[in-house]
């Protein structure tokens, strides 16, 4: 019903995390408050979902525990293993489990309301795990293409391959991690980068037109590119971005895989890169990125680099923007890579502390399923859809890329 939604705002009220859900996740403060949003709203969820069931007979009831995302990307150090765990506090409280307790709970709820005999299916298309993606793709990536761009130049975060890698920071000077990011720009006047580093933000912005233009790097401010509407003010690959039409490759803004674009001649308005030289330029790119390594571990920062095009299929416009993808490494999250040709960039402030993987989980339970039996194990999320539409008896639409568990016709599924 098109008024069903301002209902259950008026009965229920609303996520208390709503367009907020997020904090700084080295501010115990901050955590606990959006702790706090995500159990009202899991509570809340239970609430309605228990009320509906005790309303009518459904054939399908299909809810979605979304404060697991959030509180897998910024309460993971919490919990599990990570540079930053527990922001130096160690006596601090596993909030990542609770928030997980709490949904436990709800589910329980949910499941004693509904009939004894139901089919119950509960999943993760993904998985998360310690944060291997944000500052690879939004710092890491684009600063090495700047350096190899620029041989001798450096836009942010210049450090000194030769010493060990201070402790991660646990505290900001500046308003959050922005602007400490931005502190790390690259300054060849040493007074420059003292007052951008020490002065409060709104001081050094005014100081820096009466400054004039700086010798250093023209990367664009993220207060500036806030200021013009920019959406991606936030994303550091982004404040590059003026030196895309010189360079024959650059970053793409991400924060999951790492995006290259090379910037052809004949598809690209500045085009540097002759198509003859694209395998060439993509094979010294790959060979640079298979050389980063990560500077606290010694170990690579790639697990692999997809190459999306080849020379005949330059102007495929099916293809993705992105030239290679780099698929980073994730065994253990960093605030450091070393590039043997272009030095050391980092360390740099984290900033969330988890990121997706790949892997996902599902749990079934009912009379279709047979307990103490185990799902194959090629399933694959897009299976999940084709699955419940065959437990419901309804037609599975052709063009569905996945098939239902063949073991429903026999019931064979997963354990209680």
């Amino acid at each position: 019903p098109s008024d069903l939604f301002k209902q259950v705002k008026q009965t229920y009220g609303d996520h208390p995390g709503f367009n907020r859900d997020y904090a700084d996740c080295r501010d115990l403060n901050a955590l606990a408050r959006l702790q706090k949003w995500l159990e009202t709203g899991i509570e809340r969820r239970a609430k309605i979902c228990c009320d509906w069931l005790a309303q009518s007979d459904w054939d399908l009831l299909l809810t979605v525990f979304g404060e697991t995302h959030t509180a897998g990307h910024y309460h993971w150090h919490m919990s599990q293993a990570h540079p930053i765990y527990k922001a130096g506090q160690s006596e601090a409280p596993d909030t990542l489990l609770t928030i997980f307790e709490a949904i436990d709970a709800a589910i329980a709820k949910i499941l004693a309301q509904a009939p004894e005999q139901s089919n119950v299916l509960v999943f993760s298309a993904h998985g998360m795990g310690a944060n291997v993606m944000d500052i690879p793709s939004m710092l890491f990536l684009p600063e090495l293409l700047f350096r190899w761009n620029y041989p001798g130049e450096y836009g942010l975060a210049r450090g000194n391959a030769k010493k060990r890698p201070g402790a991660p920071k646990l505290r900001f000077k500046k308003r959050g991690w922005i602007g400490e990011v931005w502190d790390l720009k690259h300054e060849k006047n040493p007074l420059r980068a003292w007052l951008r580093q020490y002065l409060p933000t709104d001081l050094h912005n005014r100081l820096e037109k009466v400054l004039g233009p700086t010798r250093s790097a023209r990367l664009v401010s993220p207060y500036e590119q806030k200021q013009q509407g920019d959406s991606l003010f936030w994303q550091p690959a982004n404040w590059y971005r003026p030196y895309w039409p010189d360079m024959k490759a650059f970053a793409l803004p991400s924060y999951s895989e790492g995006y290259v674009r090379i910037n052809l001649k004949g598809r690209e308005p500045s085009g540097k890169v002759e198509p003859a030289d694209y395998e060439a330029v993509c094979d010294e790119l790959c060979d640079l990125l298979n050389n980063l390594t990560d500077g606290r571990t010694g170990k690579p920062m790639v697990d692999k680099i997809i190459r999306t095009r080849t020379a005949s299929t330059l102007n495929d416009k099916g293809l993705p923007d992105a030239d290679l993808i780099v698929i980073w490494q994730e065994e253990s999250a960093t605030d450091t890579a070393d590039s043997q040709e272009f030095g050391r960039i980092g360390p740099v402030p984290f900033l969330r502390t988890g990121s997706h993987r790949a892997e996902g989980f599902l749990l079934a339970k009912g009379p279709s399923f047979e307990a103490g039996s185990a799902l194959p194990t090629d399933m694959k999320a897009l299976d999940l859809a084709p699955t419940i539409l065959r437990l419901l008896d309804a037609p599975i639409p052709s063009y569905f890329e996945g098939k239902p568990l063949e073991t429903l016709e026999k019931p064979t599924a997963l354990a209680e």
